[in-house]
């Protein structure tokens, strides 16, 4: 039984009310079915839940992840054609209303009458947003994350991370900055928020670490590319070598693999982040092997090759 089969006269009535608003596409959080006790509250989180999906349409599809249809690389493709300013603004629009909905929560909660016992499902409702709005942030960062590094790879590769990555509209600073933001919505009060007194989601920490993990990855790799333009100093071309090193060692590590399916609400960042692996794992070593090479031609006195 829960708040809902607990309140009395139109209390009652309203929580049934709200229950009809929500019927089938009720969401649930932790394990459970999230129960509101008005309609205005039914309707807020059908409205979190609707922006976050309309953000969610603008991520390329499983097929075009898969990487290369003959001799196409769809995920380029993918990434090319994806508008960044949709993806800012589609993302922020759910992250608005997921933060609407904590504040209509903690007033609710506030606003509790005695023998009114909604108190557990308003703090689940409470988490329910909190975490909706970190994962719209973290996934929106993970996005741009990817296309930076897609977009400037082939000029990564050749070394031209200066005046020529601008012709496809990036920098290698872009992708490390959105690492970073990645990083923090995954370490939000949202994705660990637990019920008073409710068991440890053991399964949705260990995978939110690894996904963290593959961030940390990704920001090594980005900053290995930032530091090693043509023009970069010895000793800066040696850390571009080491950091690169080590986003080699985090991509291969055990600790960064994926789970073998994502917890719920994590979907599109479990995703996400097995492609990123899977495209750069390879690239991070091959960007390795080539800073090793400059700062070995350095070391003998000759040109970078």
């Amino acid at each position: 039984t829960g708040g809902a089969g607990k309140a009395t006269g139109r209390g009652m009535a309203s929580a049934m009310e709200a229950k009809e608003v929500l019927g089938d596409a009720a969401p649930s959080f932790r394990g459970k079915t999230l129960e509101v006790p008005s309609v205005p509250l039914a309707e807020s989180v059908l409205k979190a839940n609707a922006a976050l999906t309309e953000a969610r349409s603008l991520i390329p599809s499983e097929e075009q992840l898969k990487g290369k249809k003959g001799e196409e690389d769809t995920a380029a493709a993918a990434f090319a054609a994806l508008d960044s300013s949709a993806v800012v603004d589609k993302y922020s629009d759910a992250a608005a209303e997921f933060d609407s909905l904590l504040r209509s929560s903690r007033k609710a909660l506030i606003e509790l009458q005695e023998g009114e016992d909604w108190g557990p499902s308003l703090q689940r409702l409470e988490g329910f947003a909190k975490r909706g709005a970190a994962l719209a942030g973290g996934e929106r960062s993970l996005l741009l994350l990817l296309q930076a590094l897609i977009r400037g790879e082939t000029f990564f590769l050749q070394g031209s991370v200066g005046a020529e990555s601008q012709k496809v509209k990036t920098k290698p600073e872009d992708a490390v900055r959105f690492a970073d933001l990645f990083l923090q919505y995954l370490s939000l009060e949202g994705l660990k928020e637990e019920d008073e007194g409710a068991q440890k989601d053991a399964a949705e920490e260990d995978a939110v670490k690894r996904y963290s993990e593959a961030g940390r990855a990704a920001k090594c790799l980005a900053l290995a590319c930032a530091l090693a333009p043509s023009s970069a100093p010895d000793e800066q071309l040696k850390e571009a070598f080491v950091l690169a090193e080590h986003a080699v060692s985090l991509m291969n590590s055990k600790e960064t693999e994926p789970p073998k399916s994502a917890p719920s609400g994590f979907e599109e960042v479990h995703s996400l982040v097995v492609f990123l692996l899977g495209r750069f794992r390879d690239w991070s070593a091959r960007w390795a092997s080539r800073l090793a090479a400059r700062v070995c031609a350095r070391g003998a006195g000759v040109e970078d090759p």
